[in-house]
């Protein structure tokens, strides 16, 4: 496989079968694929194109969409052997770009991704291809990385090479036993790079707020929602267990606030939604646990991938018309039942809200093939989830 590799998807439709919801099924064929991490946008601002990761042949790749005509492009051609996948699936290919280490730029549309310690940036449309920075040898990229809005910093995770590869020999290193893990921004223009936080953690996830405000996990031994800036040498602990132990998992960035859900304390659920300013949060008991919130960047549509434990589990998509503090707050199924192909990432549903706000992209099984493809779900007639905004 090269740059440039052109195929066509062509697209399938059917109605769910206990919602009667539309599905538009946008790739399909051997091997497996999937969008970007969802933290950040895989899509267009435009949404006339979709980034995202294909696994076949042994190898990770990166490729754009055509949403509207089905023709796809591969972009990245990295034979780089991959660091992530290892641990979070099985098998691991045997090269390819850093499989779910890769950011978009709205702003400029490049693809932001590490192949071996190079950060390199391409372009969407004319595959211009250029080294923006290189990790120092005695360190590796090890977390998911997040690109400002405006396009001008990156944000990635990185540790001493000696102790990763060593700590990852077996499985996921142990957070606890990390030492000296960074967190730095790299500027896009200049390729010019400078710490932000050190800490003795393995840091999983970082993205941008905004402009200038960074979120990232997790804390050594439990999981976390932490605040930092473009300034750096500081963070906050922005939401911190309960006295029941419950613990914020998944966060997005939305113009309401972090939103997020925590690890399931039972067979009820749990979202809620921080305020980056007063650090104060509001949470929502929910009818089932939730997986994985959904990204409305907007932060209206309260909606996830969530599950069920009984008579099986099994996963499904599900919106909040209403949340209170006062009840348990029921969620509408969206869709059937579904059991996604293989484990790990590619495996998670991982919705979010197209840029129309008529459709949720989610990753869901392909029942022809055994392997897992990108879809679209018809959501144009839901409204905003009615929120009680005052409570806490």
């Amino acid at each position: 496989m090269a740059v440039g590799e052109r195929c066509t998807f062509h697209r399938k439709e059917r109605k769910d079968r206990v919602t009667g919801r539309l599905w538009i099924q946008l790739t399909s064929g051997e091997g497996f694929t999937y969008p970007l991490y969802y933290f950040g946008p895989t899509l267009t601002r435009d949404g006339r194109a979709l980034l995202f990761h294909r696994f076949r042949h042994g190898e990770v790749q990166n490729w754009k969409l055509d949403i509207s005509s089905g023709e796809a492009v591969q972009l990245t051609g990295a034979r780089t052997p991959n660091c992530l996948w290892r641990f979070w699936d099985q098998p691991a290919p045997a090269q390819g770009v850093r499989d779910l280490m890769s950011a978009f730029d709205p702003a400029g549309e490049n693809l932001l991704y590490f192949d071996g310690n190079l950060l390199r940036a391409v372009h969407i449309d004319t595959l211009e291809d250029r080294v923006v920075y290189e990790v120092p040898p005695d360190r590796v990229p090890c977390g998911i990385p997040g690109v400002s809005p405006d396009g001008r910093w990156l944000t990635y995770v990185h540790a001493d090479r000696e102790w990763w590869e060593t700590a990852t020999q077996n499985g996921p290193p142990p957070r606890w036993e990390a030492k000296g893990v960074r967190l730095d921004v790299v500027e896009l223009a200049s390729g010019e790079a400078r710490p932000i936080v050190v800490m003795n953690a393995w840091l999983t996830h970082a993205n941008f707020y905004d402009e200038r405000r960074i979120i990232f996990s997790n804390h050594p031994t439990e999981c976390s929602i932490f605040l930092t800036d473009l300034r750096g040498g500081w963070y906050v602990h922005l939401r911190t267990q309960t006295v029941e132990g419950w613990q914020a998992n998944h966060f997005v960035a939305t113009q309401r606030g972090i939103m997020y859900e925590t690890i399931s304390p039972g067979e009820f659920g749990v979202m809620g939604v921080c305020d980056p300013e007063t650090y104060s949060y509001r949470e929502f008991r929910t009818d089932h646990p939730v997986s994985h919130l959904g990204y409305d960047p907007e932060g209206r549509l309260w909606f996830g991938h969530v599950y069920r434990l009984r008579p099986r589990v099994e996963s499904f998509l599900a919106w909040l018309p209403g949340v209170r503090g006062d009840r348990l707050n029921p969620f509408v199924p969206l869709t059937e039942g579904m059991t996604p192909y293989g484990k790990g990432q590619h495996s998670h549903l991982h919705p979010v809200l197209t840029p129309d706000r008529r459709h949720i992209l989610f990753t869901g099984p392909d029942e022809t093939t055994e392997t897992n493809h990108i879809f679209l779900l018809d959501v144009s007639d839901l409204s905003d989830t009615e929120t009680a905004v005052s409570e806490r």
